[in-house]
């Protein structure tokens, strides 16, 4: 069976399609978002259309929110905390070595 046929008589299958190229596109966009409300606008928009009748509402949009996202903002959430921490203990070492060079 050709991947179009497939893809045109297996809901199953065409879930699994559409849900790996709206979590890859939602993960695209949180890559260049660091505004969490932004990010969460844009999962919205995902998620809408996934659940849409253009997909044959296969889904309810709260579950293909739910796994579009998977723990995908808490991980970017965690990323930008770490960037953060990163940044301020670079931020610190840098003031003390001012510090001695006076």
């Amino acid at each position: 069976m050709a991947w179009w046929e497939k893809y045109l008589t297996d809901i199953e299958f065409r879930l699994d399609e559409e849900l790996a190229a709206h979590r890859a596109e939602y993960k695209a966009w949180c890559a260049v978002s660091l505004n969490r409300q932004q990010r969460r606008f844009y999962l919205t928009q995902v998620a809408a259309r996934l659940a849409s009748p253009l997909y044959g509402n296969m889904l309810t949009y709260h579950q293909a929110k739910r796994w579009i996202a998977g723990n995908l903002e808490e991980r970017v959430h965690k990323g930008i905390l770490e960037r953060y921490e990163a940044n301020k203990v670079a931020d610190e070492a840098k003031r003390i070595e001012e510090e001695w060079a006076k």
